[in-house]
């Protein structure tokens, strides 16, 4: 929040994203901070993408995807998970979405075909994310983590939100690759300092706390 506050007097409202695994939103605004997991961001295409081709990691900018066609029944099917319409403060891993609950899903398309499967996965993280901001006036999405790089995604994400301002955070002074790390920079110095480390608004906790532990490290002889 502080690194974006210079933002906030231009945009009716204004959003951080990290797509990672999964995706998570910051609501920047004169109002008390709120955030949250909007669900799958990266995890789904990518268990799917090495199920079928253990060699490869990732889909590289989406292309894989974008060669697909989108199965809209099962996309329907898959956004009526109760976690798209459960209230913030939330949050959600790889305990919920994982190759388990898409073979679930996947149970009555058994035609589908590999790209097809992945340019419905894409197409799930980006309608999701964009449901989930929904209630908000249109404003500034500023993208990161490494579904920033994913072309495709940004795509449909700009389809889903054609009134949105959407850039990576790079274009703004931080570099999208280095957002994760920067937080938990923060949470080192929140440690340090001996200062409140969450916010309860957001991660549902009952009360701030301290997070981390600063162990002293020992130096043997060996």
């Amino acid at each position: 929040e502080q690194l974006f506050a210079h933002l906030k007097q231009a945009h009716p409202a204004l959003v951080l994203l990290n797509i990672g695994g999964i995706a998570n939103v910051s609501v920047l605004s004169d109002q008390p901070l709120v955030g949250f997991d909007t669900g799958p961001g990266n995890v789904l295409m990518d268990v799917w993408l090495q199920q079928h081709h253990p060699e490869l990691l990732f889909d590289q900018g989406g292309a894989l995807a974008a060669s697909g066609r989108v199965n809209n029944a099962l996309l329907t099917q898959m956004l009526n998970d109760p976690y798209f319409t459960k209230p913030a403060p939330k949050s959600t891993g790889r305990e919920l979405f994982n190759l388990a609950w898409l073979n679930r899903h996947l149970s009555h398309f058994t035609e589908l075909s590999f790209v097809d499967m992945l340019a419905t996965l894409s197409q799930l993280t980006a309608e999701s994310i964009a449901k989930s901001l929904a209630h908000l006036p249109n404003g500034l999405l500023l993208v990161c983590g490494g579904g920033a790089k994913n072309t495709l995604l940004l795509s449909h994400l700009q389809n889903h939100l054609p009134q949105w301002h959407i850039k990576l955070t790079s274009h703004v002074g931080i570099d999208a690759d280095f957002m994760e790390a920067m937080a938990f920079a923060w949470l080192a110095k929140q440690c340090l300092e001996r200062q409140s480390g969450n916010d309860p608004k957001v991660t549902g906790a009952s009360r701030h706390e301290i997070l981390g532990q600063i162990c002293q490290i020992k130096h043997h002889d060996w």
